[in-house]
C-alpha cells in the first residue's frame, strides 16, 4: 500500500483539476484524490464519487508512478539533435 504525502500545492492543484479538467472521468478521479488528500477513507471516497474500491486503491499508485516518470523526464531532458 502506498501512503502519499500531499503538499499544499498538490491539494490546490487537485482542487482546481476536479472542476476544470476537460474530461469528466479525470475530474472524478481528481475528486477522489482530493478527498484522499483530505483524509477520507477509501470506502467513503467510493461512496461519494461512484468509483469502485479497486480504482480508488489504484489512484495513488498511478499518481506516484506519474510523479516518478515526470521527475525522470525533468532530470534527464531529451537531447537535441
Amino acid at each position: 500500500m502506498i501512503h502519499l504525502q500531499f503538499t499544499e500545492e498538490d491539494k490546490q492543484a487537485l482542487n482546481y483539476e476536479r472542476y476544470h479538467h476537460p474530461h469528466p472521468r479525470v475530474q472524478r478521479k481528481m475528486e477522489a484524490l482530493w478527498l484522499k488528500s483530505q483524509g477520507e477513507s477509501h470506502q467513503r471516497i467510493a461512496q461519494l464519487t461512484g468509483l469502485t474500491p479497486n480504482t480508488i486503491t489504484q489512484l495513488p499508485e498511478r499518481l506516484q508512478s506519474r510523479r516518478y516518470r515526470t521527475a525522470q523526464r525533468d532530470s534527464f531532458p531529451p537531447t537535441r539533435q
